[in-house]
Protein backbone atom coordinates (compact mmCIF):
# COMPACT_ATOMS: atom_id res chain seq x y z
CA UNK A 1 0.00 0.00 0.00
CA UNK A 2 2.79 2.55 0.71
CA UNK A 3 4.14 2.11 -2.83
CA UNK A 4 0.72 2.79 -4.33
CA UNK A 5 0.22 5.85 -2.13
CA UNK A 6 3.61 7.17 -3.33
CA UNK A 7 2.43 6.72 -6.94
CA UNK A 8 -0.73 8.69 -6.19
CA UNK A 9 1.43 11.36 -4.55
CA UNK A 10 3.44 11.65 -7.77
CA UNK A 11 0.20 12.07 -9.74
CA UNK A 12 -0.81 14.89 -7.38
CA UNK A 13 2.35 16.80 -8.28
CA UNK A 14 1.67 16.80 -12.03
CA UNK A 15 -0.50 19.38 -13.79
CA UNK A 16 -2.28 16.61 -15.72
CA UNK A 17 -2.35 12.93 -14.84
CA UNK A 18 -4.30 9.78 -15.59
CA UNK A 19 -4.52 6.45 -13.79
CA UNK A 20 -6.65 3.44 -14.64
CA UNK A 21 -6.95 0.34 -12.46
CA UNK A 22 -8.61 -2.88 -13.62
CA UNK A 23 -9.22 -5.68 -11.17
CA UNK A 24 -9.17 -9.41 -11.92
CA UNK A 25 -12.99 -9.27 -11.75
CA UNK A 26 -12.76 -6.88 -14.76
CA UNK A 27 -14.27 -3.83 -13.09
CA UNK A 28 -12.11 -0.71 -13.34
CA UNK A 29 -11.68 2.78 -11.98
CA UNK A 30 -10.10 5.60 -13.97
CA UNK A 31 -9.14 9.07 -12.82
CA UNK A 32 -8.00 12.08 -14.84
CA UNK A 33 -6.69 15.10 -12.97
CA UNK A 34 -5.77 18.64 -13.80
CA UNK A 35 -4.30 21.22 -11.42
CA UNK A 36 -7.67 21.74 -9.62
CA UNK A 37 -10.07 18.89 -10.25
CA UNK A 38 -10.36 15.17 -10.92
CA UNK A 39 -12.80 13.18 -13.07
CA UNK A 40 -13.63 9.60 -12.04
CA UNK A 41 -15.23 6.80 -14.05
CA UNK A 42 -16.07 3.36 -12.67
CA UNK A 43 -16.85 0.53 -15.10
CA UNK A 44 -18.57 -2.50 -13.55
CA UNK A 45 -17.58 -4.63 -16.56
CA UNK A 46 -15.66 -3.88 -19.79
CA UNK A 47 -18.69 -2.87 -21.94
CA UNK A 48 -20.36 -0.85 -19.15
CA UNK A 49 -21.53 2.73 -19.81
CA UNK A 50 -20.00 3.71 -16.50
CA UNK A 51 -20.78 5.21 -13.15
CA UNK A 52 -19.49 8.74 -12.62
CA UNK A 53 -18.71 10.86 -9.59
CA UNK A 54 -20.76 14.00 -8.94
CA UNK A 55 -19.78 17.02 -6.89
CA UNK A 56 -22.94 17.71 -4.89
CA UNK A 57 -21.38 20.93 -3.57
CA UNK A 58 -20.58 22.35 -7.03
CA UNK A 59 -22.09 25.85 -7.27
CA UNK A 60 -20.50 27.40 -10.38
CA UNK A 61 -22.16 27.79 -13.79
CA UNK A 62 -23.67 24.47 -14.97
CA UNK A 63 -22.11 24.85 -18.45
CA UNK A 64 -18.58 25.16 -17.09
CA UNK A 65 -16.20 22.46 -18.28
CA UNK A 66 -12.92 21.24 -16.88
CA UNK A 67 -10.09 20.40 -19.28
CA UNK A 68 -7.94 17.33 -18.82
CA UNK A 69 -5.22 15.68 -20.91
CA UNK A 70 -4.97 12.00 -21.68
CA UNK A 71 -1.46 10.57 -21.37
CA UNK A 72 -1.64 10.09 -25.16
CA UNK A 73 -1.94 13.88 -25.60
CA UNK A 74 -5.66 14.12 -26.38
CA UNK A 75 -7.51 16.99 -24.68
CA UNK A 76 -10.61 15.91 -22.74
CA UNK A 77 -13.38 18.12 -21.40
CA UNK A 78 -15.99 17.09 -18.85
CA UNK A 79 -18.75 19.06 -17.14
CA UNK A 80 -17.24 20.57 -14.00
CA UNK A 81 -20.17 19.22 -11.94
CA UNK A 82 -18.94 15.71 -12.83
CA UNK A 83 -15.53 16.48 -11.36
CA UNK A 84 -14.29 16.67 -7.78
CA UNK A 85 -11.57 18.62 -6.05
CA UNK A 86 -8.36 16.83 -7.04
CA UNK A 87 -7.52 15.67 -3.51
CA UNK A 88 -10.96 14.00 -3.20
CA UNK A 89 -10.61 12.22 -6.56
CA UNK A 90 -7.17 10.90 -5.61
CA UNK A 91 -8.47 9.80 -2.20
CA UNK A 92 -11.18 7.81 -4.00
CA UNK A 93 -8.47 6.06 -6.03
CA UNK A 94 -6.60 5.11 -2.85
CA UNK A 95 -9.84 3.88 -1.25
CA UNK A 96 -10.62 1.71 -4.31
CA UNK A 97 -7.15 0.19 -4.18
CA UNK A 98 -7.39 -0.42 -0.42
CA UNK A 99 -10.99 -1.75 -0.18
CA UNK A 100 -11.46 -3.21 -3.69
CA UNK A 101 -14.93 -1.61 -3.71
CA UNK A 102 -16.52 1.49 -5.18
CA UNK A 103 -15.29 4.33 -2.94
CA UNK A 104 -17.98 5.69 -0.64
CA UNK A 105 -16.10 8.96 -0.03
CA UNK A 106 -17.73 10.45 -3.16
CA UNK A 107 -21.25 10.54 -4.62
CA UNK A 108 -21.75 8.29 -7.68
CA UNK A 109 -24.46 8.67 -10.34
CA UNK A 110 -25.38 6.44 -13.28
CA UNK A 111 -25.11 8.06 -16.71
Amino acid sequence: MPTFERLVGILAQQEFSHLSMTRYEEDSLSVYTNARRGWLMYLRYPADHGVYARDLEYTEEPETEERFECVCGIDLEFPASQTLPRHMALQAVVDFFRTRELPQCVHWALE
